[in-house]
């Protein structure tokens, strides 16, 4: 998003894009650069898996003494806990490259209702370190939020 291409493109925008872009029509949009941090290799088998039914996306930040501590926690305890629940297909965690919050959280799921239901919240408190982090997480507004599949591209 800062390359001479994009730039040229953002301050010379085409008729189309005047009257269509998210400037014009969005409330709200999010235009960040994310890198994907856990897993820290992404298979030949995800890349190519089909687009999940549903996906649960978070946007956050972290106090910066507790960075370390809880990227160890939400890589080795949290993402694998609700990975064990019937209906999660992966979760995965990114750290923003360009734009902000620092953080945003990718579960795919099988159901849109998926985190709502017994076994997913138990997940919750499932870890002592739990609340803590949790407790850590400054989400940003309307996040986590639930995403669902429309069609499938074939």
């Amino acid at each position: 998003m800062q390359s001479s291409e994009y730039v040229t493109l953002k301050n010379n925008p085409a008729k189309w894009s005047k009257r269509m872009s998210p400037d014009v029509i969005g409330t709200t949009y999010i235009r960040n650069v994310y890198e994907m941090i856990f897993p820290t290799v992404l298979t030949h088998e995800v890349a190519t898996s089909p687009t999940a039914p549903a996906l649960q996306v978070g946007r956050m930040n972290i106090p910066t003494n507790l960075d370390n501590d809880w990227n160890d926690w939400y890589n080795q305890v949290y993402v694998p806990d609700y990975e064990t629940v019937k209906g999660v297909i992966r979760g995965r965690l990114y750290q923003a490259v360009e734009g902000s919050p620092k953080y945003m959280t990718f579960y795919e799921l099988e159901s849109a209702m998926l985190s709502q239901t017994e076994e997913w919240q138990k997940q919750q408190a499932a870890h002592p370190a739990n609340e803590k982090m949790r407790e850590a997480m400054q989400h940003e507004f309307n996040s986590p939020g639930i995403w669902v599949k429309a069609f499938e591209i074939e």
